[in-house]
């Protein structure tokens, strides 16, 4: 089968959880190195978010994405990828990198504001688009942000899945008003995720998402 997905790799960012894809062609690259044209770039899970971003962009990572898009192709992003696809990243502790506010890649209406504290925990959704929509998905979150989608943002995108459950895996964070008086309550979210409506911007927060059939149900009729 040939390669239709790439994986960018970057310097803090994982892979796990993403080989399951090998069976529909894949490579784990940096972005510097994404010469041929694939069906979908996914931007994984980062350990240090504002630092794979700056990263993304001297790579020619951002060059590459938006030619990618331009030319039809599908980007992913999971948790940290997910983040760096949105308006800004709001870093006020400097947990993420060296930079309290930058601008993300500016495709999906978010800002992310990151605390002192973790999120961790075992989630359920139910999917609302595509081919495996009402069908459950589940996964887990780990991350230290909070993301919220900037008015009128349902115009041009819909909520990837509704949050039905989550099971802690220690003790969660309190919400709490950061310094510049962001609001930051992860893990009291209703909705997982945003993806365009034409089905070529997918964004979640859900580790292990490429585990769910009814996803790949549902990102797969994009990818044929």
């Amino acid at each position: 089968m040939s390669h239709r997905i790439a994986i960018f790799q970057l310097p803090f960012g994982g892979s796990d959880g993403l080989r399951i894809l090998s069976p529909y062609g894949v490579d784990f690259l940096r972005p510097q190195d994404c010469k041929q044209h694939y069906r979908a770039i996914i931007l994984p899970g980062s350990n240090c978010t504002v630092s794979d971003l700056v990263y993304l962009r001297e790579s020619g990572g951002l060059e590459k994405i938006r030619s990618h898009l331009t030319n039809g192709g599908i980007v992913i992003g999971v948790c940290g990828g997910f983040q760096m696809l949105g308006q800004h990243l709001i870093d006020p502790f400097l947990k993420q990198g060296r930079i309290c506010r930058t601008e993300g890649l500016g495709l999906l209406p978010i800002t992310t504001v990151f605390g002192a504290q973790m999120l961790s925990s075992c989630t359920t959704a139910q999917l609302l688009v595509g081919a495996g929509r009402g069908r459950a998905i589940f996964g887990h979150e780990h991350r230290s942000g909070y993301s919220t989608t900037i008015p009128d943002a349902d115009i041009r995108f819909v909520k990837l899945g509704r949050i039905t459950g989550r099971s802690f895996l220690t003790v969660p964070p309190k919400p709490a008003k950061l310094p510049g008086g962001y609001d930051w309550q992860p893990g009291t979210e209703a909705f997982d995720g945003l993806v365009s409506a034409d089905r070529r911007l997918w964004g979640t927060y859900l580790h292990g998402i490429f585990n769910n059939d009814a996803f790949l149900c549902s990102l797969l009729e994009c990818l044929s």
